[in-house]
């Protein structure tokens, strides 16, 4: 008894002694096994959602690898209310072929769980891609945890990268600000499933075009997008534009709204431009003064839809000529020949509604030029182009005192 006593406190004291600094062993059911090395800023890839490694936003992980077959690394953020994110990680990519960078060996599976551990987030699931095809984490507010495994029932074993980065204007209420006059730079949906929201204030009475150009347009953009442009409830369409696919060619109008705009873009994967301008002429309140004799320099209904107006101030027992220069009549092309624009014309009293001397929708005003007299007052003239607001083109219009 003796004898055996002492060989087990020697064997006890050599087991103490070669294990010595060892890690305990975990007794936590969800420990999956050692996390493979992956985390960045917050060292190895935790083993368990408790150990779970905190990840930096816009910040790949450092030396990641699933090391063993039933390995699991998870990760978390913080996600903030009305804020989107995309998760994106570089390995081996898909089944049939390799994805990703060419820096590492992982075929690896992705998750991404509420905090619960349990509630999938926008259903990510097992997800193979996420190099070629980041996915999108929206709608939350909370801790985030992703789940990293081998990619074939954990039986993959490898190098791999992950990072999440928050989606600066994937929501209205991140929406960005766009300038005036001011193209966009760098924009782009990425990946498909991306959403794009913008925000311009609106002024009373005033008018503005909203521009787009994409892969249908100059051709130095890939990306193919549609664009919805909303009040500020989110829901409203603002002039009908809804999932418009054509802003280049034919720009689209914002009008008849006060208030913040809030514009949607989505659509294939690409990149593209987009800006608003203000229509310096667009309504009665904004009219262009004329000057007596002097032609309009520059001028032009676009887009379709586009509609101009001018003013100046009539004296009483004074007539004037109206005198416009575009292609005339619906037959024929009249006018000088220097301008392309087919317009119709109209004249107002000063409430922009009574017409001034039977002129309405003329064609004919540099063959036959409108007189207007027996007012006095500001007379407001409006041009838009002539068949169903359907036609553009440049013009040249002016009055004179006669």
């Amino acid at each position: 008894m003796k004898k055996k006593f002492l060989f087990g406190m020697m064997s006890v004291m050599t087991l103490g002694m070669v294990c010595a600094g060892c890690e305990p062993v975990s007794t936590d059911p969800s420990d999956n096994g050692a996390g493979g090395g992956g985390g960045g800023t917050g060292g190895a890839g935790g083993n368990s959602m408790a150990t779970a490694t905190t990840l930096s936003d816009n910040t790949w992980t450092s030396g990641a690898s699933i090391s063993s077959a039933d390995d699991v690394d998870w990760y978390k953020f913080e996600a903030v209310g009305g804020q989107a994110y995309f998760l994106t990680w570089d390995g081996k990519e898909g089944r049939m072929y390799n994805g990703g960078s060419g820096n590492y060996t992982g075929y690896i599976k992705v998750s991404v769980y509420q905090s619960d551990g349990s509630t999938a987030l926008n259903a990510i699931l097992n997800e193979t891609l996420g190099y070629s095809s980041p996915q999108i984490i929206s709608g939350y507010t909370g801790t985030v945890y992703i789940k990293v495994e081998g990619g074939s029932s954990g039986s993959y074993t490898g190098t791999y990268a992950i990072k999440y980065e928050a989606d600066t204007n994937g929501t209205m209420a991140t929406a960005t600000a766009l300038t005036e006059s001011v193209f966009t730079n760098g924009t782009e949906i990425k990946p498909a499933g991306d959403i794009d929201w913008y925000t311009f204030e609106a002024t009373n009475n005033q008018t503005y075009f909203l521009t787009w150009d994409e892969y249908g347009g100059s051709g130095n953009y890939t990306g193919v997008i549609d664009v919805s442009v909303y009040q500020s409830d989110g829901i409203t369409a603002i002039n009908g534009i809804l999932n418009a696919g054509s802003g280049y060619s034919a720009p689209q109008i914002i009008s008849g709204y006060t208030g913040t705009v809030y514009i949607k873009v989505k659509g294939s994967a690409g990149t593209y431009i987009i800006k608003y301008e203000a229509d310096t002429d667009g309504t009665k309140e904004t009219a262009t003064a004329l000057v007596n004799g002097v032609w309009t320099s520059g001028t032009a209904i676009s887009p379709a839809g586009d509609v101009d107006w001018y003013k100046f101030t009539a004296t009483s027992g004074q007539t004037y000529s109206l005198t416009w220069d575009g292609k005339e009549g619906r037959i024929y092309n009249g006018g000088s020949g220097n301008y392309t624009g087919y317009i119709k014309v109209s004249a107002y009293q000063s409430d922009g509604s009574t017409a001034l001397n039977g002129i309405l929708n003329e064609a004919l005003g540099y063959s036959s030029p409108k007189t207007i007299s027996g007012y006095a007052g500001t007379v407001y003239i409006k041009v838009q182009g002539y068949y169903s607001d359907s036609y553009t083109g440049t013009y040249a219009i002016k009055y004179t005192q006669n």
